[in-house]
């Protein structure tokens, strides 16, 4: 069963819309136990998943279903999903909109990446080779995903539209020992090409925290402290904001900015600014056109502390009357004005692991568990573990700083290094 023949089944149905999503994936895998290969597989699979919309008389609600019709499927099989899904649709219903129209606006039809999944597996496993290991810390095992997908979108509108884009992800598995103990720590990379100087970068840096963990000492009350990210975590604290800009938070009332209205009156730190990027270099999330077939663009969402647009699907962009809305997977924070030298001084903590660290999207609560930090104090720079990190990011954006550097994690880039001030930190007794 082709697409298209079952774009021809949709268009004799009684659905009012509809929609088919296409994607068909050409993937490699590899597992190595150390470095030496165990098993590897190749895969290709192709899935097609169809849309339909029921739409009430008075045009006040639309009902919709979605199911995946297999390729295998015979043209009565594929009937037989459509004509259920019809009547699936007729109890799920939501307030009425339309689907993305047919734009003048052009889909760009050139590739974002050049993709050669078998360079890029050849570029993971040279990077990992390459990695320097010790007798205390060395890499226990890693699997290798790499993956080149064809995307098309069609719906009853005329929207037809296609891309193509790369995706690739490695698991390492990272052992620390010394004469007592051992450690094992878990690491997950993604992106769309391989970054091999991040890569190696990233893991030799992990290499370093496990042998920091194993000779921690436990991390003391501090009260109301000053915590300083550099790494991954930080794009938590900038979930944040992406989140109450988005709008479906905005349709459901969980988000309280409005456009042109600065977000905080009392700010003294650094003002952040959120930005939609087409494309990021590397990241697994580069699309024309998101999951609606609305193209993707750069748009400022927030500047300087000031939202200028909200983002979202068709759906909740039609129910906020947004033009040109479109779901955006890459975002940017820009940088601050506060200098790294300022960022790391005086006293503070700077942590580096968490069992799970979490800003919640509605109330802005700030949690996490505390495995490796650095605790700067009276000229003192000691390894600590234990205890937790908690605030609410309410009270942090009056005061958050971040450097003018930013540092790029898959489909987000952030300031490489930002500080929450007087936030509060509980010992590990």
């Amino acid at each position: 069963m082709t697409t298209d023949k079952i774009v021809s089944l949709l268009k004799k149905s009684a659905a009012d819309m509809w929609t088919v999503s296409e994607k068909e994936t050409e993937a490699l895998e590899f597992y190595f136990i150390r470095h030496k290969l165990d098993q590897n597989r190749r895969r290709s699979v192709k899935h097609v998943t169809v849309t339909v919309f029921v739409v009430s008389e008075d045009k006040s609600t639309v009902g919709s279903a979605s199911q995946e019709i297999y390729t295998t499927s015979t043209e009565d099989e594929a009937k037989k999903v459509i004509d259920s899904l019809l009547m699936r649709a007729k109890y799920a219903k939501n307030p009425y909109f339309t689907l993305q129209p047919k734009t003048d606006v052009p889909v760009d039809t050139e590739p974002l990446e050049d993709i050669d999944p078998e360079k890029i597996a050849k570029d993971f496993i040279e990077a990992l080779s390459d990695i320097d290991e010790t007798k205390t810390e060395d890499i226990n095992s890693y699997e290798i995903f790499v993956e080149k997908n064809r995307r098309r979108f069609i719906n009853s509108e005329g929207v037809d539209v296609f891309e193509e884009y790369p995706y690739s992800m490695a698991e390492v598995i990272i052992n620390a020992r010394d004469e007592k103990h051992e450690i094992e720590l878990y690491r997950m990379y993604k992106g769309g090409l391989c970054d091999r100087k991040y890569l190696k970068e990233e893991i030799e840096k992990t290499l370093k925290t496990g042998r920091d963990r194993l000779v921690t000492k436990p991390l003391q009350n501090l009260g109301s402290f000053d915590v300083v990210f550099s790494n991954e975590n930080s794009k938590e604290i900038y979930s944040w904001y992406i989140a109450r800009l988005s709008a479906a938070m905005k349709f459901h009332e969980y988000s309280d900015f409005e456009t042109g209205k600065k977000i905080c009156e009392d700010a003294a730190g650094d003002k952040v600014t959120i930005k939609a990027l087409k494309k990021i270099e590397n990241s697994s999330e580069n699309h024309l056109f998101d999951i609606d077939g609305s193209p993707t663009r750069d748009l400022v969402l927030m500047e300087e502390n000031v939202p200028k647009s909200f983002y979202g699907n068709r759906q909740f962009a039609y129910y906020l009357g947004l033009k040109d809305s479109f779901l955006p997977k890459n975002f940017e924070a820009t940088g601050g004005k506060t200098s790294l030298e300022e960022l790391r001084s005086g006293d503070y903590l700077e942590i580096m692991e968490l069992s799970d660290f979490q800003v919640h999207v509605m109330s802005g609560d700030i949690a996490g568990e505390i495995r490796l930090a650095y605790l700067h104090k009276d000229g003192e720079v000691i390894p600590v573990s234990g205890g937790s990190v908690s605030g609410n990011m309410n009270d942090v954006i009056k005061t958050i700083r971040f450097s003018k550097e930013l540092k790029t994690y898959d489909c987000g880039r952030c300031p490489a290094v930002t500080r929450l001030y007087n936030v509060s930190i509980t010992g590990a007794e």
